[in-house]
């Protein structure tokens, strides 16, 4: 384990959270986590999983839909396509992904999400993993600097790391895929990651 990594692990522990050296999410390719919900909100019965990707390093930002599941008693499931498309992933090698949950029936198909789509999911979104993220690294990048150094080629999952005194943006650190929670209430509650 590099020395970054060992560095975001204990503060991983610190915060109460395991931590684990990621490697990739597996060869199913997928993520298995809990659901939380908040009071006042239900679990619904199903419910439409998917993730967003978001891409920031050109102009304008887009979010990007690959990856989709399904509620599971008692949490979630989520098959991610072996490779990330390139559309998806920021023009210096990394994908960050946010698992949302809308109603049946109502995902976005795979591909770049109209403007018209992201806006609605203000007022569709009925879960999200605010505080977690699938984090993608494409094969054969080298160079990344700060915390995405930390994470390996491939798939894996990151845990929020809120900003240190005097920076702006928000990171994360690698964690176990099975600690990623899917939280159900009221998004606009939700301390989502700001990591651009």
């Amino acid at each position: 384990m590099n020395s970054m990594l060992k560095y975001l692990c204990v503060l991983s522990m610190i915060m109460g959270l395991a931590c684990t050296n990621p490697g990739n999410v597996g060869a199913t390719n997928g993520v298995t986590g809990a659901v939380t919900v908040q009071p006042g909100s239900s679990l619904p019965s199903a419910g439409d999983v998917f993730v967003v990707w978001a891409v920031s390093s050109g102009s304008p930002d887009y979010l990007y839909v690959s990856g989709s599941g399904q509620l599971t008693e008692p949490g979630f499931e989520l098959e991610l396509p072996a490779t990330l498309p390139d559309e998806a992933i920021n023009s210096y090698g990394l994908g960050v992904g946010l698992i949302v949950l809308l109603p049946s029936g109502t995902a976005p198909p795979a591909g770049r999400m109209s403007d018209a789509t992201e806006a609605s999911l203000d007022t569709t979104v009925i879960g999200a993993t605010p505080r977690y993220a699938v984090i993608y690294r494409k094969p054969g990048t080298t160079g990344l600097t700060g915390w995405m150094d930390a994470f390996p080629e491939g798939y894996s999952c990151g845990v929020g790391v809120p900003a240190a005194a005097g920076e702006t943006f928000d990171s994360y650190a690698p964690v176990d895929c099975s600690m990623v929670e899917l939280v159900i209430g009221d998004p606009s509650t939700f301390d989502f990651v700001n990591w651009t």
